[in-house]
């Protein structure tokens, strides 16, 4: 299993797809207000970046990634799509 790493595309209907499902998922497991996730909108500032899994043409995942200074960062959230949960993406 090959793993192609991009910078992801906001813009694409497959990565706003993923990003709305697991912001389905994180709101239906997570106490009210205990879901602190970056949305599409706030996934777009200039000090987050967002990153896609592919295996082949498919998206399998996505990461988010904030920039605290030059060598710092904080995930913001992840989510690797049901089927390839658990295997090393």
């Amino acid at each position: 299993m090959s793993v192609r790493i991009t910078l992801a595309d906001l813009r694409s209907e497959a990565v706003i797809r993923l990003i709305a499902d697991h912001m389905r998922l994180m709101n239906e497991l997570s106490p009210p207000g205990s879901n602190h996730g970056f949305d599409l909108q706030a996934l777009k500032a200039d000090d987050v970046s967002v990153w896609a899994a592919h295996i082949g043409t498919e998206l399998v995942g996505c990461v988010a990634i904030k920039q605290i200074d030059q060598r710092h960062g904080e995930i913001k959230w992840m989510h690797t799509r049901r089927g390839y949960r658990n295997r090393g993406i």
